[in-house]
């Protein structure tokens, strides 16, 4: 069986910590998890191709996916310069969406790994916040770089595997930030500072995190995940 279904780890469960973050995550004096992201997607905007294969392997390397092996980091690296030389090689949010899905129904995860254009669209707006950089094109905009794609499928993907806020449906996501922000809205003394909370860890999950964190291997499901992922999405 594939190792993205889930498997057993025969353990009872597994401490997670996770950090849940209001709006100061935003704040620049904050050194938040995605900062080195910030700095080489800036140094990235040189074009060059050592700037370009630093961000895309800091991309993967800041998540829990650093078992994804040189094949698919080569592959969005040259997809990224391509984009740069043509913006028209953009991935665009409803092709991210289908990739998504696509792989969520092939593998037989469960279904709140799925996405819709909505939820993508907002959790693009608001990573723009952390790393304004990495993340193109204006607010409105529905089109993403090839690096921009796999940053956000890797970071969404990390909230959906170990924050019980994503473990919803989309649309049950997309309801909660909007009852949060009008809270806000209604609400001047919300405390919005940093907290670490700890919380245990399902096997399943474990056992993906295992999978996701592995040795880099073509061989490895994760490998053709991801390919496969890519294939969806249009780069090539």
């Amino acid at each position: 069986m594939h190792a993205l279904r889930a498997l057993s780890v025969g353990a009872s469960s597994v401490l997670c910590l996770c950090i849940v973050l209001g709006a100061a995550y935003a704040d620049e004096s904050y050194n938040h998890p995605l900062k080195k992201i910030q700095v080489k997607a800036q140094i990235a905007k040189t074009g060059s191709h050592e700037a370009i294969k630093n961000l895309v392997d800091e991309v993967f390397d800041s998540s829990v996916m650093t078992g994804v092996p040189d094949s698919v980091r080569e592959r969005v690296s040259r997809a990224e310069e391509e984009f740069r030389r043509n913006p028209h090689a953009a991935v665009s949010e409803e092709a991210f969406t289908r990739g998504i899905n696509r792989l969520a129904d092939m593998y037989d995860l469960p279904a709140h790994v799925k996405t819709n254009n909505r939820q993508v669209h907002l959790f693009r707006n608001m990573l723009r916040q952390l790393v304004p950089s990495a993340i193109g094109g204006a607010k409105q905009s529905d089109e993403m770089s090839p690096a921009e794609a796999a940053l956000i499928a890797v970071q969404l993907g990390t909230q959906k595997l170990l924050n019980p806020d994503y473990r919803v449906s989309a649309d049950k996501w997309l309801s909660a930030q909007s009852h949060s922000k009008k809270k806000a809205d209604d609400t001047t003394d919300v405390d919005q500072s940093p907290r670490l909370t700890v919380r245990a860890m399902d096997p399943s999950t474990a056992s993906i995190l295992r999978a996701l964190g592995g040795e880099k291997s073509d061989s490895s499901d994760v490998a053709a995940a991801m390919h496969m992922f890519l294939d969806s999405i249009g780069i090539r």
